[in-house]
């Protein structure tokens, strides 16, 4: 099978069975008229042969609706969701969430300050993708109901809508927690970095599935954060982006979090990273930029301009530098840079878990000094290079890691 729309002939002759969607190039019309020219019968049974085989070996030919031993298109709709399976999607969640910025130590939060939530932290929570990116999950966990289920009195809401209404309720609490989205699906990308675009309500009937994503303040994203910070000093953004996205607030916010495409236990999952059950380790998977086509990409690379022999043609000229790769060639210092990625835990608060030396290094270099540190998950060896922690001398080795 080939990927959608990428068949442009009957190529059974070279091993492809399907093409996908529809049947512009194997139809049985066209396959029919080219039996005994460029396609043999004996290609047509094979093809036929290896599709239909597994379909016999998981039973799609015994489907029956009533009988739950047998495959069945309608079972499709059954939830099989777990309680394994949603502390599975939890850890996960909180494992990939990249903690870009924590000034001032204001992430862990405490669970006696009074939280408001704004923007799409509620049952308009961006949660996964469009398009194959689409999955509609049993049940969603909201970003204000994993904090509620956390603080020690219930936080206020606002979609964001109403600006003047977010930003009251932003005055009144200790801390104020911004979720922001964009989305992007398969066939169709977003108009532009910027949070402002690409976070459509999807209203056609029957696709609205759990939840409302993407319904509120969609299109004021980037001012409604600057005018939250304004009104609240301590203000943590959470992003839920497919991709990279333009952060022009980064400089006033003190603590911005990125949980990707976080799926159903999102809001569990956030609140474990807000309060500290989970300390975050992930790190940037690509580079979040200064600035729109930062890396000067111009119409001939693409998507590519008309030639003599062919509709497009890409000019590769970027040769390998393209993602961190580029910024590096030209020492350029992103917004936030690929594999850039905070901790709740900095020196300070290590301090009290003072190293002493071991005698040998159970490490594969041995030439580096070595320390042992009693944590709460027990003691750990550790090989560092001293001497790259805070300049410090190799002989004052500090906190371990």
């Amino acid at each position: 099978m080939q990927d959608w729309g990428a068949c442009h002939s009957a190529s059974i002759m070279q091993g492809l069975d399907q093409e996908m969607p529809g049947q512009s190039y194997m139809s049985p019309e066209a396959i029919t008229a080219r039996l005994g020219k460029d396609i043999t019968q004996a290609a047509v049974d094979e093809s036929v042969m290896r599709m239909l085989t597994p379909m016999f070996s998981v039973g799609v030919m015994d489907a029956h609706d009533a009988d739950p031993s047998t495959w069945s298109f309608h079972k499709l709709s059954h939830n099989v969701t777990t309680e394994d399976s949603v502390k599975s999607a939890r850890k996960l969640a909180a494992l990939c969430t990249v903690l870009l910025k924590n000034e001032k130590n204001l992430l862990p939060l405490s669970s006696d300050k009074k939280i408001a939530v704004i923007g799409f932290g509620s049952d308009n929570a961006v949660v996964h993708g469009g398009g194959s990116g689409s999955v509609v999950p049993s049940s969603i966990v909201s970003p204000l109901e994993g904090i509620n289920a956390v603080s020690n009195s219930e936080a206020s809401y606002s979609d964001g809508t109403d600006l003047g209404e977010a930003v009251g309720m932003a005055k009144a609490a200790d801390v104020a927690v911004v979720f922001v989205a964009t989305l992007s699906h398969e066939g169709g990308d977003r108009t532009s970095l910027s949070l402002d675009d690409g976070c459509e309500p999807d209203t056609r009937p029957g696709r609205q599935g759990v939840g409302k994503p993407c319904v509120g303040n969609n299109h004021n994203q980037n001012a409604m954060i600057s005018a939250i910070v304004k009104a609240n000093p301590n203000t943590v953004v959470v992003m839920s982006v497919p991709g990279a996205v333009l952060t022009p607030w980064a400089d006033e916010v003190p603590a911005i979090l990125t949980n990707f495409m976080p799926g159903q236990a999102a809001g569990d999952a956030v609140a474990d990273i807000l309060y500290g059950k989970v300390n975050p380790s992930a790190r940037l998977p690509l580079t979040f930029p200064n600035k729109e086509n930062e890396q000067n990409f111009s119409p001939a690379q693409y998507p590519g301009l008309p030639d003599p022999e062919a509709p497009l043609y890409s000019n590769y000229t970027e040769g390998l530098f393209v993602g961190y790769r580029y910024y590096d060639e030209h020492e350029i210092k992103p917004a936030f840079a690929f594999g850039h990625g905070n901790t709740h835990r900095h020196d300070n608060d290590l301090l009290h878990h003072p190293c002493r030396p071991l005698p040998a290094c159970p490490c594969l270099d041995t030439h580096l000094p070595s320390c042992c540190c009693n944590t709460q998950h027990g003691r750990i060896n550790v090989c560092v290079d001293a001497s790259s922690l805070n300049q410090r001398k190799a002989s004052q080795a500090g906190p371990c890691h």
